[in-house]
């Protein structure tokens, strides 16, 4: 690399370097652009040496444990495990229900695992014994069997297979995700056939389990129904069929009765039954009624049942009114169950379920419904006779938590499971005495949203939209009797916080020894790489065109001289003593005083319901967000224009000029007599509006009126002087009405003047129409006079023709009268 162009020109610099033989030499270095770097700069500093030694390895672990690495390649991969995990943890201080969220030992192997590897590191650069006494606690539930199942994407709804050996979810997108039960892991994710604006609501299977059945809507108005066929953990998919104008929500089968059929309800329509193989391009509903979008079927003996909610009006919504219940399989005798309860009416848009229990002569219908306004408390109803061929008896209810609830019958213990999904619990219900277990809550995770039993195994699972994880809890905890102890799981969780809490003051000790050990200034040496800048050189056309000292140039401080010249103000003895005082401080002691006390839950913290999070979240994937923020950049856009004209308009506007006078500060006013305060007022140009007397009894309102007063009075203003034997106690600005006021007053006036006008309008169009309407009267008289005029020369028009008839007879008559003369002289010729 030449160091001057091929004009000659160029920047070069003069050091001082070990030779291949240690000896000295000077030498040429290029001087480089890129040689003027922060990096560069700070190289040697303090400050760079404590990043590089000791905040360096700490941000590089935390890249490691919460970045995608080389093996994060499963479905759930260990960064969406861990940070769900923080998440479940992390919960409590922000969350009133926080400290109840169960933490399975899934979840402790990571906790424990991130704080054993950062309290290693963060020995090796202090004192062992600094972390003495602050272990990572037991277990609790270690023998449990109570586990939680990572998952992924925000789904809302869980189906098992006819095995009970896998799970579904779906509800978000068009992935469907399947898990192992048994392995307790998610094993594939489903694409549906329906393109990437396709939201899958709902899936049911085949009685073999050989095949699945699924539907999704399309824009909220279309749906897709397909059928895929289960090969392991392969799904392979038929066509699909689209239906036009139909938004099908949920799907049941009713494999003792009609294994070959699917049913599905549609929201606004009714219920639908279909044949898998035989689709119709344009299917109509068995039954038609205004469903809302839930469907349950049981019964499978001789008279199974489907059940549906709907509404009693024609609106299509998601808040139900009613459920009805039909035979199948051909939809016969529809019954209906009101929600009402003591003759009032009642909506819900949670979900109901219907407890069949042939060996406890159960069967009654479950709805969770909105309590009536003010009543804080959801109610939930209970139909004794749901299976009776004609119900009539009224539903029962009782109170339960204000949030969205979700139901499931547990048969082998006799319980109605309810989860709770703002304070992250189950419930039960005994079904026999339709009670509440008030001392009953088996903790899960946060926002639980789904719920089903497995027939099979007797476990029931909980699917946790926020967490994004599934809970699997055993039958044996499904009992008032074998709940899992609350106060281990809280001491657990506080032990933990505490664990992490002395991992923080270890932390902070770790920063303060590497720091105070890179203030011990090292000796320096030099080897082969050191070299000494003495200056650096401009050519230009082959010649020296400026020598500079200063680039790239390191000074020798002499810390004596600088001691003798800083004595002069004895900073560093001080900063001697307070840096002794930092770097031996023992910061874990300090973080162990609140060891036992755990982390409190917040009482007025995060507390934003499960329901408006799943609607920020399918919001957001809907693409929401972003057209909002567009929608907004372009009315700020459209903001900022008229600001800036609001602006030019206000400096283009001329002031209005000050009014003569001073300022009159309040020493200059109080304590001075009356006459005298008056003259100085007024030479300043401040105009005293009047003077009142001081009323000890008014404290209260002169204390407010002397704060207010301001302590000058500026030329122009207007002022209350109040005062005591003659002397001026405190005085008072004259409140003028606010330009708002007066405006409106203006407007009030203007609007006044305006009925004014229209009020002597409205007289004028009444003395108008008066005389219209005498005109009118007139006008008809003229009328009829003029028909009486044109009626009596008719009747003379009549009578001269009549006349003019007789004379035309006349002269007829006249004629042949002559013409008779004249014939009788000619005969007496």
């Amino acid at each position: 690399d030449p160091f001057l162009d091929e004009n000659g020109n160029g920047e070069v610099c003069l050091t001082l370097e070990f030779d291949a033989r240690t000896r000295h030499r000077i030498g040429i270095d290029k001087l480089r652009p890129s040689d003027f770097q922060v990096s560069e700069l700070l190289k040697g500093t303090l400050l760079l040496n404590f990043y590089n030694h000791c905040l360096k390895p700490v941000v590089e672990f935390l890249q490691d444990e919460f970045t995608p690495g080389p093996e994060d390649t499963g479905l759930v991969t260990p960064l969406q495990k861990r940070l769900v995990t923080f998440l479940n943890l992390m919960v409590q201080p922000v969350h009133p229900q926080g400290r109840f969220v169960f933490l399975s030992r899934k979840e402790h192997l990571i906790l424990e695992g991130f704080y054993n590897r950062l309290r290693a590191l963060l020995q090796s650069k202090t004192f062992c014994a600094m972390f003495a006494g602050v272990d990572f606690p037991d277990y609790p539930f270690e023998n449990s069997n109570l586990s939680t199942i990572f998952g992924k994407g925000f789904h809302t709804r869980l189906r098992l297979n006819p095995e009970g050996t896998r799970a579904y979810t779906v509800g978000a997108g068009n992935k469907i995700h399947v898990f192992d039960l048994a392995a307790g892991e998610m094993v594939a994710e489903v694409e549906f056939p329906g393109g990437e604006g396709a939201e899958v609501q709902d899936v049911a299977f085949s009685p073999d389990g050989s095949r699945l059945y699924a539907v999704a809507t399309l824009e909220d108005t279309d749906t897709v129904f397909a059928v895929a066929d289960i090969d392991d953990l392969n799904h392979v998919w038929r066509p699909v069929h689209v239906m036009c104008e139909i938004r099908l929500l949920s799907l049941a089968t009713a494999p003792r009765v009609t294994p070959n059929l699917v049913y599905a309800v549609g929201q606004g329509s009714g219920l639908y039954v279909f044949d898998p193989d035989n689709i119709p391009v344009a299917p109509t509903p068995m039954v038609p009624f205004n469903a809302v979008g839930h469907l349950m079927i049981t019964g499978e003996g001789n008279t199974p049942f489907a059940f549906a909610t709907a509404r009693s009006d024609t609106t299509v919504s998601d808040e139900y009114q009613r459920v009805l219940r039909v035979n199948l399989p051909d939809g016969s005798n529809p019954q209906v169950f009101e929600l009402q309860e003591g003759g009032t009416a009642l909506t819900g848009d949670d979900d109901f379920t219907v407890a069949v229990d042939p060996g406890r002569n159960i069967g009654k219908l479950y709805v969770v419904a909105n309590a009536p306004t003010g009543a804080g408390q959801k109610r939930l109803l209970f139909f004794n006779d749901a299976l009776s061929p004609t119900p009539d008896a009224p539903a029962r209810g009782i109170a339960v938590e204000d949030t969205d609830i979700r139901l499931a019958y547990h048969a082998p213990n006799g319980y109605l499971i309810l989860s709770f999904e703002d304070s992250f619990r189950l419930g039960l219900v005994d079904v026999a005495g339709d009670s509440l277990e008030p001392d009953y809550r088996h903790p899960v995770q946060i926002a639980p949203v789904s719920l089903v039993s497995s027939p099979g195994t007797g476990q029931v699972y909980a699917l946790n939209f926020i967490s994004n994880t599934i809970s699997a809890i055993p039958e044996s905890f499904l009992l008032p009797e074998n709940q899992v102890n609350l106060d281990d799981l809280v001491n657990y969780r506080n032990e933990v916080f505490d664990a992490y809490r002395g991992l923080v003051g270890g932390f902070l000790q770790y920063l303060k020894d590497c720091f105070c050990d890179q203030v011990l200034v090292n000796c320096p040496q030099c080897d082969e790489d050191d070299r000494i800048y003495l200056a650096c050189v401009k050519i230009r056309d082959d010649q020296v065109f400026q020598v500079c000292n200063f680039s790239k140039r390191k000074y020798v401080k002499s810390f004596p001289t600088i001691g003798y010249w800083l004595s002069v103000f004895p900073i560093l003895p001080f900063l001697k003593l307070a840096l002794e005082r930092v770097c031996c401080a023992v910061l874990p002691d300090m973080f162990a005083k609140r060891n036992g006390k755990g982390m409190k839950s917040s009482k007025f913290g995060f507390n934003l319901r499960g329901r408006d999070i799943r609607h920020n979240i399918k919001f957001a994937r809907s693409g929401g967000f972003k057209n909002q923020i567009l929608e907004n950049l372009f009315r700020f856009r459209t903001l900022g224009t008229f600001v800036g004209d609001w602006i030019g308009a206000r400096l283009r506007k001329p002031t209005a000029p000050k009014p003569p006078g001073r300022v009159v500060k309040q020493r200059e006013v109080l304590g001075v007599p009356v006459k005298e305060a008056q003259s100085r007022l007024s030479k300043a140009n401040v105009q005293v509006e009047r003077v009142e007397a001081y009323d000890p009894a008014k404290g209260d309102e002169h204390l407010k009126r002397f704060t207010g007063a301001p302590l000058k009075v500026a030329p122009g203003q207007r002022v209350i002087l109040y005062e005591e034997k003659g002397v001026v106690r405190y005085y008072a600005l004259v409140e003028e009405a606010p330009p708002s006021i007066a405006d409106l007053r203006e407007k009030v006036e203007a609007q006044e003047t305006a009925v004014s006008e229209v009020s002597q309008l409205k007289e004028q169009v009444s003395t108008l129409s008066q005389s219209l309407a005498g005109m009118e009267e007139k006008y008809q008289q003229a009328i009829a006079e003029r028909d009486r005029e044109i009626a009596r020369l008719q009747a003379s028009v009549e009578s001269l023709q009549k006349g003019l008839s007789e004379v035309e007879q006349l002269k007829k008559e006249l004629g042949q009268l002559k013409r008779g003369t004249a014939g009788g002289k000619k005969k007496e010729k």
